[in-house]
């Protein structure tokens, strides 16, 4: 955490998350965590797990790296952890992104790319918009042609409050640029992603 958000990290906050606790079943008598304690500790938890919310993803890539690249660039199997706006539970999986440079060039690296979704998914997050909002990072960071996103996620929600299925998973698909009209390039782009080439 930064020093601004240590310092604006309040008291208020573990007060508030204090009085919920009062009202829950808690018998701090069986537990070796006080009420105060847990409370200092969430009120810190939430403040990293949300420092993604005021951040532009975007920037991430600080305009790309020149090369010559034209062709398609994947990257499979990036792993994000993010909290439901529901629950306020967890929700985790992977990411794939497929992405053509634009006519300058510009690319990524794995590490950048990874950082983008990590700002990301440090928000109070619906896994639809996650996705989304990865493609549109990658799109006008590097200034790309197209880029598909594909996220596969298990929800926490759905495990342990509804139907106690640890085995469902929810995939979401995000294009944008070229990749967002029919046509070949699509067709080829959705093809290369889904079909592991």
């Amino acid at each position: 955490m930064n020093e601004a958000r240590e310092e604006s990290e309040p008291s208020r906050l573990t007060s508030l998350i204090r009085n919920i606790l009062d009202e829950l079943p808690y018998d701090e008598a069986t537990i070796s965590s006080s009420k105060d304690d847990t409370s200092k500790r969430l009120s810190a938890l939430w403040f990293d797990l949300l420092s993604g919310s005021n951040e532009d993803a975007s920037q991430c890539f600080n305009g790309g790296l020149e090369t010559s690249a034209s062709e398609y660039i994947v990257f499979r199997d990036i792993a994000f952890y993010s909290l439901c706006e529901h629950h306020f539970l967890p929700f985790f999986g992977t990411v794939d992104v497929l992405y053509r440079p634009g006519s300058a060039g510009l690319v990524a690296g794995a590490a950048t790319v990874a950082r983008a979704i990590g700002v990301v998914s440090k928000r109070l997050q619906l896994q639809e918009r996650f996705t989304n909002e990865i493609a549109d990072a990658i799109f006008r960071g590097v200034d790309a042609q197209g880029v598909v996103v594909v996220t596969k996620a298990h929800h926490l929600c759905m495990s342990m409050r509804e139907r106690r299925d640890s085995g469902t998973s929810l995939t979401c698909i995000s294009t944008a640029g070229t990749f967002a009209l029919e046509g070949q390039n699509r067709s080829e782009a959705m093809q290369i992603i889904f079909g592991g080439q």
